[in-house]
């Protein structure tokens, strides 16, 4: 991937994800996002991305058993089963497979707030 492509917050998670896969001979497929817990204190804006793990082209299912094995030892990501409905609705014939989530996040822009340049004056405030 250039480094173009890896800018975008969904680019980086499924980098890292492949990464933790360590080529484990998988294709990954984003099939749902979840909006997260958005936080403008922090300035910091989270979903979670659903992608389907099945095996590359040229790969059989034991690759896709190792990167489930793989990332369960991992435990940091929540994995599924792979619903019946999902595979009729993408017109495929069903496979081995799994969903596991994956956490995308990205920085909400802020302008700073403003230096303090003098005290704050009240008028009319009774003690």
């Amino acid at each position: 991937m250039t480094s173009q492509a890896v800018s975008s917050p969904l680019a980086q998670a499924l980098t890292t994800l492949g990464s933790a896969l360590d080529g484990a001979g998988t294709r990954l497929e984003v099939v749902g996002l979840v909006p997260g817990f958005t936080d403008p204190n922090r300035h910091v804006s989270r979903a979670e991305a659903r992608v389907l793990v099945t095996a590359a082209d040229d790969a059989g299912a034991d690759s896709v058993v190792r990167a489930l094995l793989e990332l369960q030892a991992d435990a940091t990501r929540r994995l599924e089963a792979v619903p019946d409905l999902l595979w009729s609705a993408l017109g495929q014939r069903p496979q081995v497979a799994f969903i596991v989530s994956v956490a995308v996040e990205s920085k909400i822009p802020y302008a700073p707030a403003p230096l303090v340049r003098h005290p704050l004056e009240t008028e009319h405030v009774t003690k």
